[in-house]
C-alpha cells in the first residue's frame, strides 16, 4: 500500500516549528502527492536548507519490521520534487529521520537503528546520526547513545545539541541488548535529556520525571533562555505534555 504525503501538513509543520499557527487554527488548503515510489512511505520531517526545501521519510515495506531506508527529497519552490538521496545501512532498519542544522552550516539527521531480523518482533535498537553539506551526499549512519534508546530529535541552541531519548524495554541484568517480549517493558519509560557539542559524543544532562510513558519528545528554546518539552504519552487517556 503507498503512502501520500499532504502538502497541507508539510506546511503545518513548517508554521508549527516557526511558531505563527495553532492547530486549532489550521485549515486544509490544498492536498498534493510528492512522491510515492516507496511501497511503504511514512514518518516524514521537513525543514529550509540552502534556499531549498528538504523533506526525508522512511520507505519500507510496511510499518513494522524490513530493513527500512531513508529518503531525502528537495525542491525550490514545493511543488516539484526530486530524489536527492537514499540512505541504507545493511541489515537494519532506519526510521523516523529527523533535520537539523548544525552550527557550522552542515544538514543533520538523526534516526532510529532497529533491528528485527527478518521478523516483525524488535530485536534492539540504536540511534543514529549522519551528515551532509550539499543535502545530496551524506556520510556514513554513525550509532550514539547505547543500545535500548531512542534520540528522536536534535535542537541546536547556542552552538550545542540537545535531544531527549527515551528507552521503554529495559536491558537484561548482565545485557546491553534490548529483550524482545513487550511484557518486559518498564510501566514508567525512561526519559532522558542529552547535549552535545559535535551531534556525536552525547552528555547526559538529567532524567526527565514525565509519568505516563513518555517517549517522542521535541526541545525549543524561548527567547527567555528556557528550554521547552513537548512530550508524547503511551498511558491511555493521557495526551501529551509540555
Amino acid at each position: 500500500m503507498r503512502r501520500w504525503f499532504p502538502t497541507a501538513l508539510l506546511l503545518a509543520l513548517v508554521c508549527i516549528a516557526a511558531g505563527r499557527c495553532l492547530a486549532a487554527e489550521a485549515t486544509i488548503v490544498e492536498v498534493r502527492k510528492i512522491w510515492d515510489a516507496g511501497q511503504h512511505n511514512a514518518f516524514t520531517d521537513l525543514v529550509r536548507f540552502r534556499d531549498r526545501w528538504w523533506c526525508t521519510f522512511r520507505e519500507s515495506d510496511a510499518h513494522v519490521g524490513g530493513d527500512g531506508q531513508m529518503r531525502v527529497l528537495t525542491s525550490t519552490d514545493g511543488n516539484q520534487w526530486e530524489s536527492a538521496a537514499l540512505i541504507s545501512e545493511a541489515g537494519i532498519g532506519l526510521r523516523d529521520p529527523k533535520f537539523s542544522i548544525t552550527p557550522d552550516q552542515r544538514l543533520m539527521i538523526a534516526a532510529g537503528r532497529s533491528v528485527y531480523g527478518g521478523t516483525k518482533q524488535l530485536k534492539g535498537r540504536q540511534p543514529r546520526v549522519m551528515f551532509s553539506t550539499d543535502g545530496r551526499t551524506w556520510t556514513s549512519p554513525q550509532r550514539v547513545l547505547t543500545e535500548g534508546e531512542w534520540l528522536w530529535r536534535v535542537t541546536w541552541h547556542d552552538g550545542k545539541a540537545y535531544g531527549v531519548s527515551y528507552n521503554h524495554t529495559p536491558a537484561p541484568s548482565g545485557s546491553t541488548a534490548a529483550p524482545v517480549d513487550p511484557s518486559q517493558r518498564a510501566a514508567e519509560w525512561a526519559l532522558k535529556l542529552f547535549q552535545s557539542d559535535d551531534g556525536l559524543n552525547w552528555n547526559l544532562l538529567a532524567p526527565l520525571k514525565v509519568p505516563g510513558r513518555p517517549n517522542e519528545t521535541t526541545l525549543r528554546c524561548l527567547k527567555t533562555g528556557e528550554m521547552m518539552a513537548m512530550v508524547r504519552r503511551e498511558a491511555s487517556k493521557l495526551g501529551g505534555m509540555i
